[in-house]
């Protein structure tokens, strides 16, 4: 969201300490916000019960216990410190930790995180969306990555790379308004870390001529050696 959240980050109550800490969080609670689930998080550290945070937000008890899970997880991690064996390292990944997060609960800095992480040999995997249900062989899946594990347990990366030069096509095409574009935010972002890491962008500009009821932004290219 770019506000500098790392994760279930800690959250300030206003009000608190002067005497009616319960009800500053439940009014907190009650009240529909963007940051909401941060304040669920916090009122689990500050020993809220799920009966409670429920009364006061309504939120479905199976996300709140999720939410626990979560927080008992950073609670290990505070008082023990990062895990020592990539399964567990893996575990916490695949709860949705950033290094950056665990990077605060350990007192650490996130470089260090990421070298022990790699260290442990704890990496994300490539998986596969088949864009074709299965109707035949799709040569052009999307793919996302993950910390998932496969069956039974070990790491698998579905994304079989070939050992050819490559280039990456990032665009945004013609689009009907309110469509596509956390597309074009993706492919502007993605623009600027391969620049920062070096890559030697050639860009395409192409603008079609629009057609209302669309609207149209540039597609670019980037090749990189």
């Amino acid at each position: 969201m770019e506000t500098g959240l790392t994760g279930l980050d800690d959250f300030q109550f206003a009000g608190l300490g002067q005497g009616d800490d319960k009800n500053v969080i439940r009014e907190a609670l009650g009240t529909p916000t963007p940051d909401r689930l941060l304040k669920v998080a916090q009122a689990l550290r500050l020993g809220f019960s799920h009966e409670q945070i429920y009364d006061s937000c309504r939120i479905d008890p199976w996300f709140i216990r999720q939410i626990q899970d979560i927080i008992d997880a950073e609670l290990r991690v505070r008082q023990h410190g990062l895990p020592t064996t990539a399964s567990q390292f893996r575990a916490l990944k695949r709860q949705g930790f950033s290094d950056e997060r665990l990077a605060t609960l350990a007192k650490l800095e996130p470089a260090e995180v990421a070298r022990r992480r790699r260290d442990l040999d704890v990496h994300p995997v490539f998986k596969r969306i088949d864009t074709c249900a299965a109707e035949f062989a799709s040569p052009t899946a999307y793919m996302y990555s993950t910390y998932e594990t496969g069956f039974p347990g070990g790491e698998s990366c579905e994304a079989r790379p070939s050992g050819a030069d490559k280039i990456i096509i990032l665009g945004g095409g013609p689009n009907r308004i309110g469509q596509g574009i956390e597309f074009d935010y993706c492919c502007c972002h993605a623009a600027f870390s391969l620049s920062a890491a070096g890559s030697r962008p050639s860009w395409s500009i192409a603008i079609p001529k629009p057609s209302p009821p669309t609207t149209t932004r540039p597609t670019g290219f980037i090749s990189s050696p």
